[in-house]
């Protein structure tokens, strides 16, 4: 006798394992109309238009849980939860433009994933997700697009901020003032305090967020901090961890800090040691487990990807050596990703990102630009790329090598077992002490401000003449700085206020000792500023009033305290110096006005039959700010009016 379906569900029931059971139970009354589970199988309306008919879609039970949108309403997902063959209880984020397109690659992630879906069925199972938001008491839960430091969630308070992490969204604990760490016990430090309707929903592959969980308990992770005692690298690196959430707060530049050097000099050691502060730190050449540190190994597409997954949280990557593709840090530092064509012809939103990047190799930034890129590094870039020698952070507090290579060891070890909890209760603490955009963002920006013009004091007595890009670069090392001391602050880092210090003017103090960039700018004011001197009577300065053209040959024109030159004058001022890296120089150091992101300036001046004519405009005023040289003086005339020359906006 033919048997019935029913029957076959009633004997396939017999069999279901306890996990089918538990799961089927706990989720049956949220399906949404015409369609159940049956024999463990999910049932439901065919994915096509054939009449009516019910089918078996997967072969384990698959439901939808929750209903993600973003606060603006503009990022719609459903969480999906499901058994693979295993019995394994799986979750995946479908977002939901991928469900109404039916997209393919969504299936090959399912697939990947262990979705236990019958061939064929996928339309089916597609419709099954487009109806279950109809369903009343299907939760829904608010989402950030990235990692760390988040505002504008909570429409009642705007500025409210949240600490967003795969594992929940910290948010500040509904208590009166913390007590001092010194008083606090260690339980009360790492209290979490977690929105329940607030969750990360990052546009990348889940497992980029996979290692961002807490491995630890905070004295464990502090016994493994304190290893970096003495050492100005490893603390510099620690310091650097817990700045990289605070880079928005700050007011700061997207950019990486890039210690290099010669192999087996612990560079590795130094960044998983800074790993250690958000999530699981395994070696990247030989761990078995994700790894927040990344390598170097990715085409431009997949370093957009790498930015995205790190943001709010600190890129660490290890050996720039193996970068295969050109290194573009104005992509990097550009915080949002090239906008492309999806496969249904509309654009595809673009990733965002808020990155302070830690990293390591044996060549520099500017070194690998040249080597994979065959150019040489823009002003721009260098100032991005912050290229640190690591041999004068190499200090190792009195261990001899057998002692040094033991620390290194026990370090890379515990940074795989010690990890992902300093930075939350890190997170956590600032909210309960700034639970505001306003309130922390004064707080970080007030210390940075403080102890920039203090940095610049220290190097400054050392001997370093610093210029304007230098000054610029600097507050990147005070943001380092001001981080490691509210990590000692909160009762996080247990290092003392002078170890940050010392590691970060070390830093520095490296830093400006490699940055041959910075000659390239002393060159191109130099050879500029002597151009203006040799030829100061033969620059026809337009604004004495007089009514009078200029002598055939000039030297340039004097123009609102600008002086304009031309191509040739421009390439004669610069005295053999490559014209295009000068004018970057010049303009990272404040000197060179520009238009937008044209290195040259139109100008239009009536009196002069000049219309809209493009100059090099030079700010004579900031040519001579650090120089002992006194401000040329131009011969003026009483205004006798006429002149009505105005630049061109």
């Amino acid at each position: 006798m033919k048997q019935t379906a029913q029957s076959k569900a009633s004997a396939s029931n017999a069999v279901l394992s306890p996990a089918v059971i538990t799961f089927t139970q706990q989720h049956a009354a949220r399906l949404p109309e015409g369609y159940a589970y049956q024999g463990g199988r999910l049932m439901g309306p065919a994915g096509t238009t054939k009449g009516p008919r019910t089918v078996a879609i997967t072969y384990k039970p698959v439901a939808v849980v929750t209903l993600l949108h973003s606060a603006d309403g503009n990022s719609w997902a459903l969480r999906v939860r499901f058994l693979d063959f295993n019995d394994e209880i799986r979750t995946l984020d479908i977002p939901w433009p991928a469900i109404q397109t039916r997209d393919v690659e969504t299936v090959r992630t399912m697939t990947h994933a262990g979705m236990p879906l019958i061939s064929g069925e996928a339309p089916a199972l597609f419709r099954f997700f487009s109806a279950a938001p109809t369903n009343p008491d299907l939760p829904r839960i608010l989402t950030v697009a990235n990692m760390g430091f988040c505002h504008g969630w909570d429409k009642s308070q705007p500025d409210r901020l949240a600490f967003a992490l795969p594992s929940g969204c910290l948010v500040a604990a509904p208590a009166a003032a913390p007590a001092e760490p010194d008083d606090a016990p260690t339980a009360d430090l790492e209290a979490r305090h977690v929105h329940p309707g607030l969750q990360v929903m990052a546009d990348i592959p889940p497992e980029y967020l996979e290692p961002y969980h807490p491995g630890s308990t905070l004295p464990e992770w502090q016994e493994l901090a304190l290893l970096a005692k003495g050492d100005f690298l490893l603390t510099f690196f620690l310091s650097a961890a817990f700045a990289a959430p605070l880079l928005q707060m700050a007011g700061g530049e997207n950019a990486f800090l890039h210690v290099f050097g010669t192999s087996s000099r612990g560079k590795t050691t130094a960044a998983q040691l800074a790993g250690s502060v958000m999530g699981r730190a395994g070696d990247p050449q030989g761990s078995t487990q994700p790894t927040v540190v990344a390598r170097w190994h990715s085409t431009a597409n997949g370093l957009e990807l790498v930015y995205a997954s790190r943001s709010g949280v600190g890129l660490i990557t290890d050996e720039l050596g193996n970068l295969t593709s050109a290194l573009d840090l104005y992509a990097a530092a550009g915080g949002m990703s090239k906008v492309r064509m999806s496969r249904e012809l509309g654009f595809q939103p673009s990733r965002r990102w808020s990155l302070l990047g830690i990293s390591t190799g044996e060549l520099s930034m500017a070194e690998a630009m040249q080597e994979l890129g065959k150019r040489k590094p823009k002003i721009g870039e260098r100032v991005r790329g912050i290229d640190i020698p690591a041999q004068p952070l190499l200090v190792r507090a009195g261990l001899s090598d057998d002692e040094a290579a033991a620390r290194a060891k026990l370090i890379k070890r515990w940074a795989a077992e010690r990890y992902g909890v300093a930075g939350p209760v890190f997170a956590q603490q600032l909210l309960n002490r700034h639970a505001t955009l306003p309130e922390l963002r004064a707080v970080v920006s007030e210390l940075v401000d403080d102890i920039h013009p203090r940095l610049i004091e220290v190097l400054e007595r050392a001997g370093h003449q610093l210029r304007p890009a230098e000054r610029r670069v600097l507050r990147q090392f005070s943001l380092v700085m001001a981080a490691g001391w509210l990590a000692i602050e909160t009762g996080v880092l247990p290092l003392a206020e002078n170890d940050v210090s010392e590691a970060v003017e070390a830093a520095a103090t490296a830093w400006l000792s490699a940055s041959t960039y910075m000659d390239e700018e002393k060159s191109a004011v130099d050879a500029v500023r002597h151009y203006v001197l040799q030829h100061q009577g033969e620059i026809f300065n337009v604004d004495d009033g007089v009514d009078s053209v200029p002598p055939r040959q000039t030297y340039g024109l004097l123009y609102r305290d600008l002086i304009l030159l031309d191509e040739q004058q421009f390439e004669e001022a610069c005295a053999g110096l490559n014209t295009f890296h000068a004018k970057q120089a010049l303009r990272a150091a404040g000197i060179l006005k520009t238009e937008g992101d044209k290195l040259g300036l139109r100008v239009s001046i009536s009196r002069l039959g000049i219309k809209g004519a493009r100059f090099f405009a030079i700010r004579l005023r900031k040519l001579f700010e650090d120089s002992s040289i006194p401000l040329p003086t131009f011969t003026r005339a009483d205004d006798q009016g006429g002149n009505s020359a105005q630049p061109t906006s």
